[in-house]
């Protein structure tokens, strides 16, 4: 039963990590369940004993892990994991493109340094302080919006595609015309799919209805040495995609509707 749960005024645990660990463990016990829409942050303010702010800390950590999401209008939901899978075998939208004769273009949205996260940090093997290169596209399959696509890559390898123009112009063919180096050739990844529904800019971008479903694609790129490449997260319109799972390649194939 709901109530008030008390937090430790005294550890050295800060009061928003307490609530970040409180909120993993009832997700990790079900008690809060994949899709489900959690409790207001004035609820969560008269749970802990705690200040809004420290509430809107604790939910923007969680926000950030990709553990919750906040559609405006209409509160913080769980996210839904579907599968994670490592594979040498994925196939993309360019490849998908390519071999299915669909007219494929990117638009950028933004392309910038960035200070990383203590996320990126660990998943890129980065430095601290070190930044990333980001990047955040809008991909078009014959001239219709199908995915938002945000990129980060670590600044000191890749800090030549601040220089560049990437408009409609192939991210990998960028780097490897920069360094030798073909990420799509070398290496291997590691693929998360989740589930989640438009946020409001999302659904503009996308040319969707706010709150429709959405396809999330999380992957991390290595090359041969298992060093990071990048970790890119795509947004995909839900009615528009499916994923074929192909167990003899131990990979997953893109298909569009």
């Amino acid at each position: 039963m709901w109530g008030i749960y008390m937090l430790n005024n005294k550890s050295p645990v800060p009061l928003y990590q307490q609530i970040i660990d409180k909120i993993k463990a009832r997700i990790d016990s079900g008690e809060y369940n994949p899709g489900q829409l959690l409790p207001s942050e004035a609820m969560f303010c008269s749970e802990f004993g705690v200040s809004r702010v420290t509430v809107r800390s604790a939910l923007s950590v969680l926000i950030d892990e990709g553990i919750i999401v906040t559609i405006h209008g209409k509160g913080t939901f769980v996210k839904e994991h579907i599968k994670q899978q490592k594979s040498n075998h994925f196939r993309g939208f360019s490849d998908f493109c390519k071999e299915n004769n669909r007219s494929l273009y990117t638009h950028v949205l933004l392309l910038e340094q960035q200070p990383a996260t203590s996320k990126l940090i660990s998943i890129l093997s980065l430095q601290p302080g070190e930044p990333v290169v980001y990047l955040r596209r809008v991909r078009f399959i014959d001239y219709k919006p199908i995915l938002i696509e945000e990129t980060w890559l670590p600044f000191g390898k890749y800090a030549f595609l601040l220089n560049k123009d990437m408009e409609n112009r192939s991210l990998y063919k960028t780097i490897m015309d920069e360094t030798g180096f073909d990420p799509a050739s070398n290496g291997s990844n590691t693929i998360e799919l989740e589930t989640s529904i438009a946020t409001k800019e999302e659904a503009e971008q996308l040319n969707i209805d706010e709150g429709n479903p959405l396809f999330v694609l999380k992957e991390t790129v290595l090359d041969n040495n298992e060093i990071p490449v990048h970790l890119t997260k795509q947004l995909m319109v839900g009615s528009n995609v499916k994923f074929m799972m192909n167990e003899d390649s131990n990979g997953l194939k893109l298909t569009i509707d």
